[in-house]
């Protein structure tokens, strides 16, 4: 048995441990919650219409603007774009 294999045996005896507690499951479950929540709650927020603002930085394609002002129309929104070139480091 090496040294990687009696790592992963406590490691995974720690995690089979841990998961018995209930304290654990309910921090795991109010983190996610917590996750989910910072993921799909912005979305269900904005639901004015408006101007979504885009920054590019360096050169685009050619057709990325009249691309992305065809995706704010199929959303009902529009989208501005501002493009920099790239600073030097």
């Amino acid at each position: 048995m090496n040294g990687a294999h009696q790592i992963w045996l406590v490691a995974a005896r720690e995690i089979r441990e841990r998961g018995r507690s209930r304290a654990f499951l309910g921090s795991l479950l109010l983190m996610l919650l917590a996750v989910a929540g910072a993921i799909v709650l912005p979305a269900f927020l904005d639901t004015g219409p408006g101007t979504k603002d885009v920054g590019v930085t360096g050169t685009t394609p050619a057709g990325f603007t009249a691309t992305l002002e065809a995706q704010g129309e199929a959303r009902s929104r529009g989208a501005a774009l501002t493009t920099r070139p790239p600073r030097s480091l």
